[in-house]
């Protein structure tokens, strides 16, 4: 699948769909060699997930010894560490700006 085509896939998953992913899927879509598939995968944890599940996806991503990549820590730890009408804010602007 294109790269393009997997970010406007994950992007149309509900916030629902999204939790249920595997850790170990969005821990390879973290992962991915495209930004837009590890910036909407990062963006979505934000809006799906609990501070909790949040934090330890952040930690996990940090740890072992495999390539990080700035965009995805910065915006997992944008959402552990902003108040949630913030980031909602934040996410919405920087998704429509993925489309423009």
């Amino acid at each position: 699948m294109s790269p393009f085509l997997l970010a406007r896939l994950i992007y149309q998953l509900s916030d629902k769909e999204f939790a249920a992913l595997s850790d170990q899927k969005v821990k390879s879509l973290l992962h991915s060699d495209n930004d837009r598939v590890r910036k909407m995968t990062a963006l979505k944890c934000i809006r799906a997930y609990t501070k909790a599940r949040l934090k330890r996806t952040l930690d996990d991503y940090m740890s072992g010894d495999q390539q990080r990549y700035y965009n995805v820590i910065h915006w997992l730890d944008m959402g552990v560490s902003a108040p949630k009408p913030l980031l909602s804010r934040a996410v919405a602007k920087t998704i429509a700006k993925m489309w423009e």
